[in-house]
């Protein structure tokens, strides 16, 4: 705990060693995201009773354990047990399945395992006998006491398992800022007022890297309260690059107290009346996640699961169109994730000394290749419909960034769906994004009000004014290069539009429009072999699967040594 203030300390300062500090910091990150992302971990030990007697066999049978005989490179399941003497008898059977992964456990440390899949492993007593009389299925057998070698018993690990659950909590800090800082690029972040302090809200135009990509961006404020007959917020630059905000403008909607009001990505409103959630949520491999994104939980589907046939992901929606409406709305709580992040960096690292000449030649690529590139090796999170000609792709949610999950709407057209069922398909690269919730609106958009609030004064961190830099869409760009550049954006509310009928609420959405670049400085030879390779369709998702099956294994081997 203590090494925390130290920590932050360091981040702040930016000084000595910073090369050394983020080196390390990675590493450390990178292995507390492994952690989480296969959720609470636990452990078990094997540990080994050479002095044993019936008593303690008996004493363990009472205790319900479930017996794995061992003879030579055999093993059954040993039930029944009686003691007679200085023998055991038993019944042999075949084990179940997932009794036969651990019959050979390390003699050292810990092992982890799937408390939710495999939790009889810590309930196995492992007797070890050198009686080789009997080898069939559905037979009683008698052991001699004097033929048994060793019994093991798995027992908890408990230590082991309350560090993996411990150090993440205590690693987060170090998870938010080692991973971007390693790869050195996100895009603005946005912080709300609320008269005492700012919170994160996220990241806005996500993904716009280059002049060619500039796009509006419509990000919700939840719980956004004015202050004094104000909004104040504050967007700042964090990380190594250089961000170009066009716009940053408020639209206050009042609509009624039980509807919704997103913005898709065009700029167009979407009200939400009689939203359902999905009545199944199955994935890549035929595992269901409805329990996982039926709500704002922070279980987040993490598009992580792998077959032989594909690293690409996805997640198969079912709705009741009950109304048989012709457009759903559908709606989902995302992030993409600090996996993806750290993969991008590890990307960009195989252009060594180049890199910068090739990120040139990039700002000259049309918007339309980009979007085209980035979809075929599955960056955006792509969403599909079943029809009778199978699955018709529809459209792409935006990159929104890793920070904070954002509420994000998709009108779609339903006049192809294959039947009532609607069958709605997310799909994006390995691990690329999270999600939280997902649910389909078939009601038709209600009438909402909506205010327009440009910027009242927008104050940057030299305490130069900058509001007309942000209060329309023009050749006028705010320019934030450095890290700690800042500003305070204010917005008054018109007296006439406090909301004073209580049937009423408001959703308050931050309107913005920019691009950023990355700042990059790598000191290594181009991989041109290893870039040819991931210029191949999908070939990025590939890349992420082989980078995490490396730090996975190592992260084991770390894990396993404790």
């Amino acid at each position: 705990m203590k090494t925390l203030p130290k920590f932050k300390l360091l981040l702040k300062n930016r000084k000595v060693n910073k090369k050394r500090l983020l080196k390390i910091v990675s590493i450390i990150t990178l292995f507390a995201f492994l952690n989480c992302l296969t959720g609470c971990s636990y452990y078990f030990k094997a540990i080994t009773e050479k002095d044993f007697n019936p008593n303690r066999i008996t004493q363990l049978d009472d205790d319900g354990k479930y017996f794995i005989l061992h003879s030579k490179d055999n093993a059954w399941n040993f039930y029944g047990l009686q003691i007679k003497g200085d023998t055991i008898n038993g019944r042999l059977d075949a084990m179940l399945y997932y009794h036969e992964k651990y019959l050979t456990p390390k003699s050292k440390g810990a092992q982890s395992y799937k408390k939710h899949k495999e939790p009889e492993v810590i309930n196995e007593v492992h007797i070890y006998t050198s009686d080789t009389t009997f080898g069939y299925f559905n037979t009683n057998v008698s052991i001699p006491m004097a033929s048994i070698q060793k019994i093991t018993i798995y027992d908890p690990a408990k230590g082991a398992t309350i560090m993996s659950w411990v150090l993440p909590p205590l690693l987060i800090i170090a998870a938010i800022f080692g991973i971007i800082l390693a790869t050195d690029g996100s895009c603005p972040f946005v912080y709300t007022y609320n008269g005492n302090s700012y919170t994160l809200i996220g990241e806005i135009y996500g993904g716009a890297t280059y002049p060619s990509l500039e796009r509006h961006d419509y990000m919700p404020l939840p719980d956004f309260e004015s202050v004094n007959g104000q909004y104040q917020l504050k967007i700042s630059n964090e990380l190594k690059e250089k961000q170009y905000t066009n716009l940053a403008e408020l639209l206050i909607i009042q609509h009624p107290k039980n509807s919704d009001v997103f913005i898709d990505k065009y700029g167009n409103i979407q009200t939400l009346s009689t939203s359902q959630i999905p009545s199944s949520a199955i994935a890549l491999n035929n595992r269901d996640y409805t329990r996982s994104i039926t709500a704002k939980d922070n279980n987040f589907f993490q598009f992580n699961e792998y077959n032989t046939k594909t690293t690409i992901n996805s997640l198969i929606l079912t709705f009741k169109n009950q109304e048989d409406s012709e457009t759903g709305k559908l709606v989902i709580n995302a992030k993409n994730s600090l996996w993806s992040d750290y993969t991008y960096g590890k990307f960009t690292e195989l252009f060594g000394t180049y890199y910068n000449k090739w990120d040139e030649k990039q700002k000259q690529v049309s918007a339309k290749k980009h979007i085209k590139r980035a979809l075929k090796q599955d960056i955006p999170l792509s969403v599909y419909l079943e029809t009778n000609k199978g699955w018709e792709f529809v459209d792409y949610y935006h990159v929104v960034g890793p920070l904070a999950a954002r509420d994000m709407v998709m009108l779609i057209d339903l006049s192809k769906a294959k039947s009532e069922d609607v069958r709605i398909k997310l799909e994006s690269g390995f691990m690329f994004w999270e999600l939280d919730y997902a649910a389909m609106d078939f009601s038709k958009n209600i009438p909402v009000e909506t205010t327009l609030l440009k910027p009242s004064s927008a104050i940057d961190e030299k305490g130069n004014d900058v509001t007309s830099l942000l209060s329309e869409n023009d050749d006028q760009y705010l320019r934030q290069f450095n890290i700690g550049d800042e500003v305070i954006v204010k917005y008054d509310i018109p007296v006439d539009k406090t909301l004073g009928n209580k049937e009423f609420v408001q959703t308050v959405i931050l309107h913005s429009k920019g691009y950023y670049e990355s700042i990059r400085d790598y000191k290594d030879k181009p991989d041109w072999k290893y870039l040819m390779a991931l210029k191949h369709p999908h070939s990025f998702s590939e890349f992420s699967y082989i980078k995490f099956e490396e730090a996975s294994k190592l992260f084991e081997q770390l894990t396993l040594q404790k």
